[in-house]
C-alpha cells in the first residue's frame, strides 16, 4: 500500500482526510503521472495493480481496460486517442467537478491540477457528507461540510439526549452515542442492521406514521414507547436533510436527589427546596402543611424567602412562577443528569 509522502502538497491533506473519513476513491499523482497516494479503496477496487513502486496514472487507466473494467468498445474514439484526450484535459484544466447519479445517491468526481505537476482525482458519495441544505457542489465544499458535520457530531455526542436521523423506511442514517446506547438495550426499540425495529408492532406503526406525517409537511409528533415499567417519549420532527426525520429520545426522569441538587444551585435551603419541589407538583401551602406538619404561615414564610432569592434574577414572585421554574429545572436536571 502506498503511503502519502511529505512532498504531497499540504492543500491535498484535507482531501486525504475526507476520502478516508467517507470511504472515497482518491488518487494523488505527482509529476510524470507517478501515483504518490492511493486511498485504501482504490487498490481494493483495482486488484489488478500491485501498487508497489512507481505506479502511474497511465497504469491505472490501461489496467482498467486490460482487465475489462472499462471496455474499449464503450469508448466513442480509439483507446489511445481517448487516453491522450484525458491526459490533455488533465494537464490543461485546473479544476473539473462532475456530479453523476447512482442508484442511491450522487457521486462527486473531481480532478484538480496543482502547481509543479501534481494532480488529484477523487470520487465521493455526496450522501455521506451532505450537511443542512443542498449537497456540496465541489470536493472543497464537501471538505467544509464534513468539518461542520464533525463539529455537530461532537456536540451531539456530548448530549445525554438520544438523537438519530431516519428515513421513512426506518433506516438509521446517523445516531449519537446516547441513542446508540439506548437502542443497544433492545427492550422496546432496537436497530439491527441500522434499521429501526419496535418490540410492539402497534407502536412501530404509530412511529412510522409519525415519520411519514412530518416528512409530508405535518407538525412534529410524539410517540410513547413502553420502556420497562414506564414509557419513553420520542419526539419526531423533520430533519434539515431531505427525506429524513430527526428523532429525539427523552432522557429518563431525574431523581429527587438530582432535582434537589439543581435547586440547591439556585441558593435555596433544604426546606425551601422541599417546599419548592412540592409547589412544582401542584401542591398548595395548605396541602404542604398537612403533609409536613408545619404551620401554613411557616410554609408561606419559606416561600417568601424563596421569592426574595429568586425574584431579582429569575422573576419568581408567585407560586405559579415558582412552579414554572421548577418544571424548567426538572427538565434541565433530566438532560444534565
Amino acid at each position: 500500500m502506498l503511503t502519502m509522502p511529505a512532498i504531497v502538497p499540504a492543500a491535498m491533506r484535507d482531501l486525504v482526510h475526507l476520502s478516508n473519513a467517507f470511504h472515497g476513491d482518491l488518487v494523488i499523482s505527482g509529476p510524470d503521472d507517478v501515483v504518490a497516494y492511493a486511498a485504501p479503496l482504490v487498490p481494493h477496487g483495482s486488484a489488478f495493480c500491485a501498487f508497489l513502486g512507481a505506479m502511474t496514472y497511465s497504469d491505472l487507466y490501461w489496467g482498467a481496460i486490460a482487465h475489462g473494467l472499462l471496455r474499449s468498445t464503450d469508448l466513442r474514439v480509439a483507446p489511445d486517442d481517448w487516453f491522450q484526450l484525458a491526459l490533455g484535459v488533465r494537464r490543461t484544466v485546473d479544476v473539473l467537478d462532475v456530479q453523476t447519479p447512482s442508484r442511491t445517491t450522487r457521486i462527486l468526481c473531481q480532478r484538480r491540477r496543482l502547481p509543479n505537476g501534481w494532480t488529484v482525482h477523487l470520487r465521493l458519495a455526496l450522501d455521506a457528507v451532505r450537511a443542512a441544505g443542498a449537497a456540496p457542489l465541489s470536493v472543497f465544499d464537501a471538505i467544509d461540510r464534513s468539518r461542520e458535520t464533525a463539529r455537530l457530531a461532537a456536540a451531539l455526542n456530548h448530549l445525554p439526549v438520544g438523537v438519530l436521523f431516519t428515513d421513512r423506511r426506518g433506516r438509521v442514517r446517523w445516531m449519537n452515542d446516547t441513542a446508540s446506547t439506548l437502542l443497544a438495550d433492545g427492550t422496546s426499540v432496537s436497530a439491527p442492521a441500522q434499521r429501526l425495529q419496535f418490540a410492539d408492532r402497534a407502536v412501530g406503526t404509530t412511529f412510522f406514521a409519525a415519520v411519514d406525517g412530518v416528512l409530508s409537511g405535518g407538525a412534529p409528533a410524539y410517540v410513547a414507547v413502553p420502556h420497562r415499567d414506564q414509557h419513553r417519549l420520542l419526539s419526531v420532527t423533520a430533519a434539515p436533510y431531505p427525506g429524513e426525520a430527526m428523532v429525539l429520545f427523552a432522557p429518563d426522569d431525574p431523581t429527587d436527589a438530582q432535582l434537589d441538587e439543581a435547586l440547591a444551585a439556585l441558593g435555596l435551603t433544604r426546606t425551601e427546596r422541599r417546599i419548592a419541589a412540592s409547589v412544582g407538583r401542584g401542591e398548595t401551602p395548605k396541602s404542604i402543611s398537612a403533609t409536613t406538619g408545619q404551620a401554613v404561615n411557616t410554609i408561606r414564610c419559606h416561600l417568601a424567602n424563596t421569592y426574595r432569592k429568586l425574584g431579582l434574577n429569575m422573576g419568581v414572585t408567585s407560586q405559579r412562577d415558582l412552579a414554572r421554574l421548577v418544571g424548567q429545572v426538572t427538565s434541565i436536571a433530566g438532560i444534565c443528569r
